[in-house]
């Protein structure tokens, strides 16, 4: 089951109400706080993760008058750098590395805008280049997004801190609330 692990925001005027009636589904209702036209950004890599987010945001809290930016990163440096096979040097392994992550970028957008469209979704999908956390973040600010959902793939304490988070980056760098959703 997914649910809401956590909410987080930085104000005191914005709320969230829990109710279980059936089965322990968790049913968001957000406050009037925001009214009509809620700007939502959702982070999206194509894991499973996030694409189960990003069903529990459309099952629990999703309105049909919210505009939602799904945002997927894309960080070569990091991706280079760290996980793959690259020999520093091989520029036609570079090459290839680069163009498996552009495929893949590729299929993960042509598969998000196909998402939207099948669920009557009022949004649109965005490739952006970097640091996952920082352009996240950066982009629900630049559109001035009302919340921010991601999801997470529960990282015990010690990985989460050796490896980073995304989740705890956005929670701690966002300026809105945030709702990360995780399998329990």
């Amino acid at each position: 089951m997914w649910k809401c692990q956590r909410w987080v925001s930085k104000d005191n005027n914005t709320k969230i109400t829990e109710n279980t009636p059936h089965g322990g589904n968790i049913i968001l209702h957000i406050t009037d706080r925001f009214g009509a036209n809620v700007m939502v950004v959702i982070a999206i890599d194509g894991s499973k993760f996030s694409k189960e987010a990003l069903q529990w945001y459309l099952k629990n809290v999703h309105k049909t008058d919210n505009k939602v930016i799904l945002v997927h990163v894309t960080d070569h440096l990091h991706n280079f750098a760290y996980n793959t096979s690259v020999i520093p040097g091989d520029p036609e392994l570079i090459q290839l590395a680069y163009q498996e992550e552009e495929h893949k970028a590729k299929a993960i957008m042509d598969e998000m805008n196909d998402f939207i469209s099948k669920n009557q979704v009022d949004g649109e999908v965005v490739r952006v280049f970097g640091h996952p956390g920082h352009q996240i973040v950066k982009k629900a600010h630049d559109v001035g997004a009302d919340l921010v959902l991601t999801g997470s793939r529960g990282l015990g304490t010690i990985r989460r801190t050796v490896l980073g988070s995304i989740s705890d980056y956005v929670i701690h760098h966002s300026n809105v609330p945030v709702i990360v959703c995780q399998h329990q």
